[in-house]
């Protein structure tokens, strides 16, 4: 089934493919967030791409698409708020900075080299040329 959904700001029709109470599902969640309606709504309008704004369609339709296999409406409230605890902590410069090099001194384990190294140590059972 193929519902149809108006997007309010930007006034958007976007068909949306799935059963009548998929549809409604995806009304309800979009309607019950103003921030989440109103970013829809500006991808819609072709705010991103103001000489193509037939590109914009093929991203709400994906969206709100039964085919979605991401996610991204499900967590988009989730997303939003933990970038504003991202946004306050770099608000914060020497909070922001002291976490950042945490993070990158934490990395040392996870680096290329180190997998590559034992890969070829433990997997491929071959010794370095250098």
């Amino acid at each position: 089934m193929t519902g149809r959904v108006r997007n309010n700001a930007s006034g958007v029709l976007i068909d949306v493919e799935g059963n009548a109470a998929d549809i409604e599902q995806f009304v309800r969640e979009i309607e019950a967030n103003p921030e989440l309606q109103g970013t829809l709504d500006l991808i819609a309008s072709g705010f991103f791409s103001p000489g193509r704004p037939d590109d914009a369609k093929q991203v709400i339709e994906r969206l709100l698409s039964d085919a979605e296999p991401y996610l991204v409406l499900a967590d988009y409230t989730a997303y939003a708020e933990a970038q504003d605890r991202v946004d306050a902590l770099y608000a914060l410069e020497d909070q922001w900075s002291h976490k950042a090099v945490i993070n990158c001194l934490n990395m040392g384990y996870f680096s290329s080299d180190r997998s590559i190294r034992e890969y070829a140590d433990r997997i491929w059972s071959v010794k370095p040329v250098i």
